[in-house]
């Protein structure tokens, strides 16, 4: 298995299509280049009216697992159970 590196941006990259045509290919987009900006949500203009979310079901798992006591009570239990068992 060889690989060959081809670098450059896409248009470049894009001119050598008919090279490429039914190969393999692993594209590596690096976001580091001067020529790529990163649009952040705040910035663009749908979400300029956007209300801030809501935290729906608060507490809604707070009883959802034990207490450390109770753990370890029941665990006790469980153990001792098996230990009568042998």
């Amino acid at each position: 298995m060889s690989f060959q590196i081809i670098k450059g941006t896409w248009e470049e990259i894009k001119q050598r299509e008919s090279e490429l045509a039914g190969r393999q290919v692993r594209l590596i987009i690096r976001t580091d280049s001067p020529t790529h900006r990163v649009v952040r949500k705040s910035e663009s203009a749908q979400d300029t009216n956007a209300q801030p979310k809501r935290l729906v079901g608060y507490g809604a798992f707070k009883d959802a697992l034990p207490d450390s006591e109770s753990y370890m009570r029941e665990k006790q239990e469980e153990l001792d159970r098996e230990e009568r068992r042998r």
